[in-house]
């Protein structure tokens, strides 16, 4: 039987793509691995940092929700953000990238989650916990740096000026 050698031909560079998509779903397969257990050993060295300040998050979060003006805000807005940074998939990401970013929300309910963002739009949520917060939790979901960072942000105050900037003004 004579094959035409443009049906040879495809079929080689199919086999070809098919190895090459192959070979390339193995290499990031390796590539996130690799991501995973360096986070898990960034953990594990950071581990007295993170539980210190998933503890002061922890905190913070409950002393918001008994406070009256914290249960104000959360009647009137609904959930209310208080912590963005530049995270995507968990992982930091360079500051070029502006249009990926990270936030942690607090609802009436008592929820309180982590959600990712693309140009300002939601791309998942996930919920980290409810009222009162384990500090156990937000050390294994969140990037050690993310929650160093949001730590930082709450106890220093600058969560006040966060959420007075993405108060609707009809609030006011």
């Amino acid at each position: 039987m004579k094959i035409p050698e443009s049906i040879i031909t495809k079929l080689d560079n199919l086999e070809r793509k098919k190895k090459d998509r192959r070979n390339r779903d193995r290499l990031a397969k390796e590539e996130e691995k690799t991501a995973v257990d360096a986070l898990k050993r960034l953990k594990k060295d950071r581990a007295i940092e993170l539980q210190s300040a998933a503890s002061s998050v922890a905190a913070w979060i409950g002393l918001f929700y008994q406070n009256p003006i914290g249960k104000r805000l959360l009647k009137a807005v609904g959930s209310l953000k208080i912590f963005c940074a530049a995270y995507w998939l968990g992982m930091p990401v360079p500051e070029a990238y502006t249009t990926t970013f990270a936030v942690i929300s607090l609802d009436a309910k008592g929820n309180v989650s982590y959600g990712e963002r693309y140009k300002g739009m939601p791309v998942h949520e996930t919920f980290l916990d409810m009222n009162p917060v384990n500090p156990a939790v937000l050390v294994e979901a969140l990037h050690p740096d993310y929650l160093v960072a949001l730590a930082d942000h709450l106890v220093s105050g600058v969560v006040w000026e966060y959420i007075e900037n993405f108060l609707p003004k009809e609030i006011y």
